[in-house]
C-alpha cells in the first residue's frame, strides 16, 4: 500500500495573505478512521461550521494500484491526490473559506482516507474595518430569530392594521438579510449584507409605537422585548 500526504493551504473568502492578521491555530484531528473514496461515493469531512483553516494534513493510500482523488471546496475544485507507487506529499491553495472538505474519485483504484488534520482559527481581519465570518453566521440567526418571533404573535395580539403596517415589513427585511447572508459560502459581512441589516434596523424602529404599546400589556410585552434585542444585537453587529 502506498501513503500520500496532501497539505491545503487555505485563505479565508479569496483575501490576499496580507488581509489576515497572524493568528493562532488549533490543530484539530477533523476525520480519523479509514473512509474509502471510490468512482460512486465521494467522502465529505466536516469541519462543524465555517473556519478560518490555513491548511490541512490528509493521509491516504491507494488500495491496490495507483489512485487518483480530487479535493473540493464550496464546489471548486482545489487540487489533486495522485498515489503512485511512492510516498509523496502536495501542496494545494484553496483562497476559500472552508465549511468541509470534500474529497472525489477521479481514476484508478479506490482510495483510502486514513486520517485528516486541520490547522483552524476563528480570528479573522477583513479589509476596510469589515467583520468576521462569525459575525455574518450571527447576521443570518438574528435573521431567523426576527421571522419566528413574527410567527408566534397571533391574531388575538395584535391586529392586522397593525400587523400590515409595523410587523410585516419587519418580517420581509429580515428576510432580505437572510436571503443575502446565506447563500454565497463566502460568510464574511458583505456591504449587501450591512445594507440589508440596517433596512431591518430602520424597519424596527418605524415599528417603534406598535413596540411601545406591546411593552405595556402583559401578552406581548415578551414579544416587543424580543424584538428591541436582536435590533440591539445588529446595531452591535454593525459597529
Amino acid at each position: 500500500m502506498l501513503r500520500t500526504v496532501l497539505y491545503l493551504g487555505v485563505w479565508v473568502m479569496s483575501l490576499s495573505a496580507s488581509s489576515v492578521l497572524a493568528q493562532s491555530y488549533q490543530i484539530t484531528e477533523i476525520s480519523s478512521g479509514e473512509s474509502v473514496v471510490t468512482k460512486n461515493r465521494p467522502v465529505v469531512t466536516d469541519l462543524g461550521g465555517w473556519h478560518y483553516v490555513k491548511k490541512i494534513v490528509v493521509e491516504a493510500e491507494g488500495i491496490g494500484k495507483d489512485s487518483m482523488v480530487e479535493v473540493w471546496v464550496n464546489g471548486d475544485l482545489k487540487g489533486t491526490i495522485y498515489a503512485p507507487g511512492r510516498d509523496p506529499q502536495y501542496t494545494v491553495t484553496i483562497g476559500e473559506a472552508a465549511q468541509r472538505i470534500v474529497f472525489k474519485h477521479v481514476s484508478g483504484a479506490r482510495m483510502r482516507i486514513l486520517s485528516t488534520y486541520a490547522w483552524l482559527s476563528d480570528e479573522i481581519d477583513l479589509p476596510g474595518g469589515g467583520t468576521g465570518i462569525v459575525n455574518a453566521n450571527i447576521a443570518i440567526k438574528i435573521s431567523k430569530g426576527v421571522i419566528g418571533l413574527s410567527r408566534k404573535i397571533s391574531a388575538t395580539d395584535i391586529d392586522a392594521y397593525n400587523f400590515t403596517t409595523y410587523l410585516l415589513p419587519v418580517k420581509v427585511a429580515a428576510g432580505r438579510v437572510l436571503a443575502s447572508a446565506k447563500p454565497s459560502g463566502r460568510d464574511y459581512l458583505s456591504e449587501r449584507v450591512r445594507i440589508q441589516l440596517k433596512s431591518l434596523v430602520a424597519q424596527i424602529s418605524h415599528a417603534d409605537p406598535l413596540i411601545d404599546r406591546m411593552l405595556s400589556e402583559e401578552q406581548t410585552f415578551e414579544f416587543a422585548v424580543d424584538l428591541l434585542t436582536y435590533k440591539e444585537q445588529i446595531l452591535n453587529l454593525l459597529n
